[in-house]
């Protein structure tokens, strides 16, 4: 039997387990189709659009498809937010903790799954705004669980995690203040 050594996983295989493509000289394609599958998985799809939006950005991406996949896993494929795990996965979203057009990073401890409704409510607010904003959706046991995750990413302690969220809050809320004052003269 004729195999074939997949540039993905470097185990070499029997060529039945490659797909056909008739593009490449040698008939079948360069990775095996187990590979193939592991690379179409939400986490995957995921970096993918969040790659090509940064790109378009100018925004360096600092996770990997391995680290997604890990947040996926952590947060068992449900909303970081609200809790809730979409019916279909493609409606659960990698949320930006601080929004890339606040000064945000591509980074595993910026980013969150969530689903379309909480992911679009939160817009770029921050994290604590949003928290105050939707409490009957976003209780108190997810925030936590939220900055547990930050905690243990940034190494900081919870307190600190907390400290400079409530500071981010305080300093949009003084924003969307002077926006105000200012539209009133």
């Amino acid at each position: 039997m004729e195999t074939k050594i997949c540039r993905i996983c470097g185990i070499e295989k029997e060529l039945n387990l490659f797909e056909i493509d008739s593009r490449k000289k040698s008939k079948y394609t360069n990775r095996c189709r187990s590979c193939k599958h592991e690379l179409d998985d939400k986490a995957s799809r995921s970096f993918r659009s969040l790659k090509s939006r940064s790109l378009k950005l100018g925004i360096p991406v600092e996770v990997t498809p391995k680290e997604i996949r890990q947040l996926f896993a952590v947060f068992d494929g449900c909303c970081s937010y609200c809790g809730k795990r979409p019916k279909k996965e493609s409606l659960l979203h990698l949320e930006h903790i601080v929004a890339l057009s606040e000064g945000g990073r591509n980074t595993l401890a910026n980013l969150l799954p969530a689903c379309v409704s909480c992911n679009l409510s939160k817009s770029n607010k921050p994290i604590v705004t949003h928290f105050l904003n939707n409490r009957e959706k976003f209780p108190d046991v997810h925030f936590r669980l939220v900055i547990d995750y930050m905690s243990v990413l940034s190494g900081s302690t919870k307190e600190d995690v907390v400290k400079e969220l409530t500071d981010d809050h305080v300093m949009y809320e003084l924003k969307q203040i002077e926006k105000e004052l200012r539209s009133d003269v």
